[in-house]
């Protein structure tokens, strides 16, 4: 029985470290678009809050698009957000309008914001695209994530992004191999969800789910759609060099945390099940981390849990030094296990600044 706690926990660092390699592979070696893609008129939404060093560069590179057919919305709660000077300059150069959305009443502010955009948007462009502002995207962004729709592979793609990790901090580090290990898995078939950072549809789809029936009543865009797909059996592509850079203008264990629980909340709330399996590995490989120097396997576990997480910093672009990353991975796991036991008591949540009151099926109940 004294090999039964270290060899479970070998088990599981294994199992993840084979779901790392095999996504960590696929996002090394991108398979190129075909060159004789015919490429959709495309309506690109962007909802913008406030204007920030990360969202003035995201706005400038997604509107350098080398992409031959777009029309740009850009969506702000009000009329006098900070962002609306940057959006009237940029309009000036590329074809597109400025949404005011107004404040939302029963759903995520976001959800109200890419709403208002659809609804402005050309009926006659046959996909729609969802993208922040504060992510900054490299000129082929675009066609790689409309790629797969393009090639008729599914109605749906994504893309996703890298934290670099440029704030000398651990949480910095941390965050960064957060989502480096969420990216991976998008690469594994089956495991692939919209990431609303950068996603792409049909509008036809769009309409065939009456997704805009469903957003109105929802806290989050991307999880619900995830939960929408899978319930309509809808297969998400996830296109490997759609990849956007995300910079830190500053990362504390704060908004580390705070971040990471609001990832957790929605886990809970649209897929449940995952949310408890995955709090109950967390929770295990973290107790196990603490006893099984005391085993019969010695440090042997964390040996491997250190490799691993070592062998993930190979997939990140720009990863900063060894050492800080080592802690943040670490840190992570005790961070996650952390944030997954007070998403058992959370109700509701606070983004932006507006408080949402969450009912178990994801939708507002007040805000």
């Amino acid at each position: 029985m004294e090999w039964l706690a270290p060899g479970l926990l070998v088990a599981q660092i294994v199992g993840l470290g084979a779901l790392v390699w095999i996504g960590g592979r696929r996002l090394k070696t991108p398979a190129a678009p075909a060159p004789a893609l015919e490429w959709p008129a495309v309506s690109v939404i962007i909802p913008v809050k406030g204007l920030s060093r990360a969202a003035r560069e995201g706005i400038d590179s997604l509107t350098a698009q080398g992409y031959p057919d777009i029309e740009f919305l850009f969506v702000t709660e009000s009329e006098g957000d900070e962002a609306t000077p940057l959006i009237r300059e940029v309009l000036g150069r590329v074809r597109g309008r400025h949404i005011v959305a107004g404040p939302a009443a029963s759903c995520g502010q976001k959800n109200f914001n890419l709403l208002a955009g659809i609804r402005a948007s050309d009926p006659g462009r046959p996909v729609l695209v969802f993208c922040d502002a504060g992510h900054s995207a490299p000129p082929d962004w675009l066609r790689e994530l409309v790629a797969p729709i393009a090639a008729r592979k599914s109605e749906v793609s994504t893309g996703y992004h890298f934290v670099d990790p440029s704030p000398p901090a651990i949480p910095s580090a941390g965050r960064a191999a957060t989502v480096l290990m969420l990216h991976v898995l998008q690469q594994i078939p089956g495991l692939a969800q919209p990431w609303g950072g950068a996603s792409a549809m049909t509008r036809a789809l769009f309409e065939r789910l009456n997704l805009a029936e469903f957003w109105a009543r929802q806290v989050v865009d991307d999880v619900s759609l995830a939960l929408l797909l899978k319930k309509q059996s809808v297969r998400v592509v996830p296109a490997p060099a759609a990849v956007m850079r995300t910079v830190l203008e500053s990362e504390s264990w704060a908004e580390w945390y705070r971040w990471l629980t609001r990832q957790l909340f929605y886990l809970k709330m649209y897929f449940p099940f995952a949310w408890f399996v995955g709090g109950l590995l967390g929770y295990a490989m973290a107790v196990f981390l603490l006893i099984c120097p005391f085993s019969a396997m010695g440090p042997a576990p964390w040996a491997l849990l250190l490799l691993l997480i070592v062998g993930m910093r190979s997939f990140h672009p720009s990863p900063g030094p060894w050492g800080r990353w080592l802690a943040g991975g670490v840190a992570a796991i005790v961070l996650a296990c952390i944030g997954h036991a007070r998403t058992v008591f959370m109700r509701g949540l606070t983004w932006r600044g507006i408080v949402y009151e969450v009912a178990r099926d994801g939708s507002v109940r007040r805000i």
